[in-house]
């Protein structure tokens, strides 16, 4: 029984060693992550230069810019803008130009156009301004059917006013031929 303990612990001690053999000969990847260097650590602190997407139109932000602007500042705009429409016809320029077509009391407003460059704009689908554009559709519908009520309106008023024209003429044709009258007429009677 000595003799099997004996080549019992000869045997686990072999296999224990052979193991450990075997761990080392086993293939170790180094850790991905290692210990900064102060160089390293400053090199890191600088950001990498990205480039810089292009700014995003905010539409609030443009209508305060034109705001702010004199009547030929949105007139020069206008040009410039409808300009760079018509050779690259980006979204920017776009909306820009629906805008500036929307401004009211200026020369180069035109609600046909900003209703065109609207209808454009609202058949797409998966567009994030689709809302605004819809918005912009719905208040420009309502200021043409009140542009066409006032127009409606001073078309009657027009007529009214030929009608009581034509009338105030008629009673001073009357007017000046009963003087007439008088004067014909004896002072007796």
């Amino acid at each position: 029984m000595n003799r099997w303990l004996v080549l019992l612990l000869l045997g686990v001690t072999f296999l224990a060693l052979s193991g450990c053999g075997r761990v080392r000969l086993l293939p170790v990847e180094e850790p991905r992550w290692r210990a900064a260097t102060e160089g390293e650590v400053e090199v890191a602190a600088v950001p990498p230069k990205v480039k810089k997407p292009r700014p995003v139109f905010e539409p609030l932000t443009y209508l305060d810019i034109l705001r702010r602007m004199s009547d030929t500042q949105r007139a020069k705009e206008y040009d410039i803008v409808k300009k760079r429409f018509a050779r690259s016809s980006e979204e920017d320029d776009r909306w820009r130009l629906i805008f500036l077509s929307l401004w009211p009391d200026q020369p180069f407003s035109d609600r046909e156009q900003a209703r065109k460059l609207l209808a454009e704009r609202s058949d797409r689908a998966n567009d994030p301004r689709r809302g605004l554009a819809l918005v912009l559709e719905g208040v420009l519908d309502g200021a043409v059917e009140r542009d066409e009520d006032c127009a409606r309106e001073l078309a009657a008023e027009k007529t009214r006013a030929e009608t009581l024209h034509r009338q105030l003429e008629e009673l001073k044709k009357i007017e000046t031929i009963l003087g007439e009258r008088e004067k014909l007429r004896p002072a007796g009677r």
